[in-house]
């Protein structure tokens, strides 16, 4: 039989995550289906609770699943680090435990990548009683490569999960400097590549699914505020982010603070943050 080489490494960082382990199986395993033979791809999981020992179904031993626990609980940014570090293929993607994606995600993205760094697939939120498409038509998407409206607004990429990324591209400050608060280590590694004057593919097709609903840290706007904090702490002693981008974070998360992580205005607030107001307004309409 033939033999590839790995072209393509998936990395999920599990917590307490037995439940969904037979549902990332099935998915990676209808994704290699859909390569047809022409690339091949590894699973890596990194176990981030030890004391929970978990293991490959039966049925999916098959698979080039592999399965490491950290000796203790390190962060979601640590695990992704130690994911990333043993991983062999060329490209990366980095699932969340309750991810899905569809059975040809793997097959587009690596088509639609092409000679960039970066490519962002389109998909849908997935709340209690509903969903809705992640970006509404190709003029939203397009924000994903506006740099302002990360530092003045909000992460333009709900997940790493829409994000096929080309391994030896990834930031080497994002893996020197690793954060320890949940929440924001991502939007960290998208300011590092749009800072850099680095632009991202856009791959139209709804392909991803994020869930909010649950425990889910992205609906945790105090957390996600102090996870800011630490990325513009550490962006700005280790002089890795300009100053005046992340003076601008620093005060969209200070607007935040001020409306009680409800984000809802006052004629206080709006005195205040004009500009904050403005730029979030603006990436809501478009």
């Amino acid at each position: 039989m033939k033999q590839f080489k790995i072209d393509l490494s998936l990395i999920t960082c599990l917590y307490n995550g037995d439940r969904y382990i037979d549902n990332l199986c099935q998915m990676f395993e209808a994704n290699l289906g859909r390569l047809s033979g022409t690339r091949s791809a590894e699973y890596i999981m990194i176990n981030d609770s030890p004391w929970n020992r978990v293991s490959i179904p039966e049925k999916y031993k098959h698979l080039p699943i592999h399965i490491y626990d950290n000796e203790k609980n390190l962060g979601i940014h640590r695990s992704r680090i130690n994911g990333i570090e043993k991983a062999r293929g060329k490209y990366i993607l980095i699932l969340d435990q309750d991810d899905e994606i569809r059975d040809e995600y793997l097959l587009s993205q690596t088509k639609k990548i092409r000679d960039r760094d970066v490519v962002v697939c389109n998909g849908y939120k997935e709340y209690a009683d509903s969903s809705k498409a992640i970006y509404r038509d190709r003029i939203k998407m397009s924000l994903i490569n506006s740099k302002n409206i990360y530092v003045m607004a909000a992460n333009q990429i709900v997940s790493p999960g829409q994000c096929l990324i080309k391994k030896e591209s990834i930031p080497s400050a994002w893996i020197k400097y690793e954060m320890k608060s949940n929440g924001s280590d991502d939007l960290f590694l998208w300011l590092l590549y749009l800072y850099s004057g680095r632009r991202f593919a856009i791959n139209s097709e709804k392909l991803y699914c994020h869930k909010q609903v649950g425990n889910n840290l992205s609906n945790d706007l105090k957390k996600m505020c102090e996870s800011d904090h630490e990325m513009c702490y550490l962006a700005e002693k280790e002089k890795l982010l300009p100053e005046k981008a992340i003076k601008k974070r620093m005060r969209m998360t200070h607007f935040i603070a001020e409306t009680n992580y409800t984000q809802k205005l006052s004629l206080k607030v709006l005195l205040k943050y004009p500009d904050i107001v403005f730029v979030k307004a603006l990436a809501v309409l478009l």
